[in-house]
């Protein structure tokens, strides 16, 4: 699968979230990752008002060199206006960021955004069952298989949103 990742889960691999690590890094093994240079930006403004800033942006650049990058192009851009101009429309307003995110998901054709704010992705009708935290996605992984992973990850996550469930409750859907 075509995975793109959003800036929260890098900054769990920096606060050193062992779950997070082991999933990306298995992901990393068997899926092609894909990061928005929005994302380098956001990581890289972090690491500079570290106290150990040029330890922060080396430990960084070593991560972002493990990922493909995709690059806010014009294609892209177009598709951030028009999220946004909808999401403003529909008094949805998130940060501009996540739209450049969302945009590059969808003219890139990916098939899934690792988040650990699925709210604002999720406000785009387009990506409501292609956002997924790590955790939600290594378990529909598990349970399914390409043919019918998206059939399956809509019906998991209306389940998990429906009753509010832990990760540790996941597995009660494919019971």
């Amino acid at each position: 699968m075509r995975i793109i990742i959003d800036t929260s889960v890098l900054v769990n691999i920096d606060r050193k979230d062992k779950k997070t690590i082991e999933i990306m890094k298995e992901l990393h093994m068997h899926h092609e990752l894909y990061i928005s240079t929005i994302t380098i930006s956001e990581i890289l403004t972090g690491s500079n008002l570290r106290r150990d800033a040029k330890k922060s942006v080396e430990k960084a650049k070593k991560l972002f060199s493990q990922i493909k990058w995709i690059s806010l192009g014009y294609q892209i851009a177009e598709k951030v206006g028009e999220l946004n101009a909808y999401l403003i429309s529909q008094g949805k307003k998130i940060e501009l960021p996540d739209v450049i995110i969302s945009a590059t998901c969808l003219v890139n054709d990916l098939d899934v955004i690792l988040t650990f704010n699925n709210k604002h992705f999720r406000n785009i009708p387009s990506l409501k069952f292609k956002t997924m935290t790590p955790f939600q996605f290594k378990i529909l992984m598990k349970n399914s298989n390409s043919e019918n992973f998206n059939d399956v990850a809509k019906k998991f996550l209306k389940f998990v949103d429906d009753n509010d469930l832990e990760v540790e409750e996941y597995e009660k859907f494919f019971r």
